[in-house]
């Protein structure tokens, strides 16, 4: 009998260990999808706020000059970058380099590619393009350099508050 209650006692706490495990796991899953989500709502709400932007003929350009930034770079690659980028190759904005984690990207082809761990040359400013992580990068940014880092949705608010 003491057999067959210590065999149900194991077996009770294996099935407890596992429904624990997938509580945990479907809770970092549901986690991660609000994430996702509120990253996708962020770029949605940017690039609408910049479509206005363009729309009304106005540009980018208009932010930096106002600043006094001549030079930048720009940190991300990714889609939101790539519109960047073209956005400024076309304006009085000289762009020095990019900035990515990833050593595979388009705007690297004719632009010098660092990484965030790489020593930055120096530019009057760093546009960040992952709006929804910009926190955490700027924090990372600013123990290497010393110009502004600033967000693109920043950029953006900037020139419809003008």
């Amino acid at each position: 009998m003491k057999k067959v209650v210590c065999i149900i006692i194991k077996l009770l706490c294996f099935i407890s260990i596992i429904l624990f495990t997938a509580f945990h796991f479907s809770l970092r899953v549901s986690k991660n999808k609000d994430r996702l989500k509120e990253k996708y709502k962020k770029y949605f709400m940017l690039l609408t706020s910049w479509m206005d932007i363009l729309e009304s003929n106005g540009s980018l350009e208009e932010y930096f000059i106002c600043k006094g930034i001549d030079n930048v770079a720009v940190y991300g690659a990714g889609g939101v970058g790539e519109h960047l980028l073209k956005q400024l190759r076309e304006s009085n904005i000289t762009i020095k380099y990019v900035i990515d984690k990833s050593e595979f990207l388009k705007a690297s082809e004719t632009l010098p590619l660092y990484k965030p761990c790489d020593d930055l040359p120096e530019v009057d400013a760093i546009v960040v393009t992952p709006v929804w992580d910009y926190e955490n990068i700027r924090e990372q940014l600013l123990k290497k350099v010393k110009c502004p880092v600033i967000s693109l949705d920043n950029v953006i608010k900037g020139i419809k508050n003008e």
